[in-house]
């Protein structure tokens, strides 16, 4: 199920298990807000990114549970409370935001996803896309290995109504572009 050019709908779902009423409203080209807030995900930020960079993007999370957000902090992570991933929930899933690695030659490339993230921010000042959010993020391991990774979302309040998870806390969007390294931010100046 290809919801663009470069992405099927499965990637932006764990372990690619798409919920059964998604899959109907995919099949029978249906509205279903699920699928219309991951096709807006897809087609205005990931294939724009996928474009500049020439090769293969990985989604490593997309769309989120509270079980997702609970089995990260289980194992050591401090997702943030008010992460756009969060936003937008229906039924349970949340789609607002994607994390994203750069692939080379097959291979998930870590050490450029600084470079992918600086090509995604160029595109965003030149208009070409407008992300709520773009962070890059870094965590160093316990076994000293560094993982790095982007995080993008659409401003939420131009694409659809804003609603949070109940457990997220109520913020103010706005646009932000961001380095967290070992979950210190600052702003990407």
């Amino acid at each position: 199920m290809q919801i663009s050019e470069h992405f099927a709908l499965k990637e932006f779902f764990r372990g690619g298990r798409v919920p059964s009423d998604v899959k109907t409203a995919y099949e029978m080209q249906g509205a279903h807000p699920l699928l219309h807030r991951t096709w807006c995900v897809a087609n205005l930020l990931c294939e724009p990114a996928r474009r500049v960079w020439g090769e293969p993007i990985l989604v490593t999370s997309g769309v989120r549970t509270q079980q997702d957000h609970d089995r990260l902090v289980s194992r050591g992570y401090k997702p943030s409370e008010t992460s756009d991933h969060l936003v937008n929930e229906v039924n349970g899933y949340a789609t607002g935001a994607v994390d994203l690695v750069p692939m080379c030659d097959g291979y998930v490339d870590y050490d450029a996803v600084w470079d992918l993230a600086s090509a995604m921010r160029l595109l965003a000042q030149g208009g070409h896309i407008r992300p709520g959010q773009l962070i890059r993020e870094e965590l160093t391991k316990d076994d000293g290995s560094v993982t790095r990774w982007i995080h993008v979302s659409l401003p939420v309040d131009s694409m659809f109504s804003y609603r949070m998870s109940p457990h997220v806390k109520a913020t103010k969007h706005r646009q932000q572009f961001l380095t967290i390294i070992d979950y210190k931010a600052e702003v990407w100046a």
